[in-house]
């Protein structure tokens, strides 16, 4: 069971436990400069997320508002947008002739995760891995977040 280094400097438990399961290579969200580095994004970002929500008031922040659990309908009864982090590398991609990666890039997410949609699967998604320590839920859901992947 993955119970390995809370945030301890620039580590996160998120960073970690991809790295180390081998589902994507994350970047600290500290990182301000060099190759990869997505701290500038992040702090660009979150004030634009924060807004997002406040002009959104059926929207919950996954999993600080909604539990870092599986979702059903249920659960988001009266919500109409579930915004999440996602790491867009994690499904192989393939460019169209022309088109920039970034771009083949969401598109070919948004189409993985309306497919898992499609067929009641998504839902999953939105909970732990089974091989992470249920002890550090509170760390993550109050504070660190998560990112969508599986």
């Amino acid at each position: 069971m993955y119970s390995g280094p809370r945030h301890s400097g620039s580590v996160w438990a998120t960073e970690t436990y991809l790295k180390s399961s081998g589902i994507a290579q994350p970047k600290s969200c500290w990182q301000l400069a060099y190759t990869g580095s997505v701290g500038s994004q992040s702090l660009t970002g979150i004030p634009h997320v924060h807004r997002l929500r406040d002009m959104l008031p059926n929207a919950q922040v996954w999993p600080f508002e909604t539990g870092f659990r599986p979702l059903t309908e249920d659960d988001l009864d009266g919500t109409q947008t579930l915004i999440c982090e996602i790491y867009p590398s994690a499904v192989p991609v393939e460019p169209e002739s022309g088109e920039v990666i970034d771009r083949a890039q969401v598109r070919t997410i948004a189409h993985h995760y309306w497919e898992l949609d499609q067929r009641g699967r998504l839902g999953s998604y939105f909970g732990p891995p089974d091989s992470l320590d249920t002890g550090i839920l509170p760390q993550i859901e109050g504070e660190e977040g998560w990112i969508l992947v599986k």
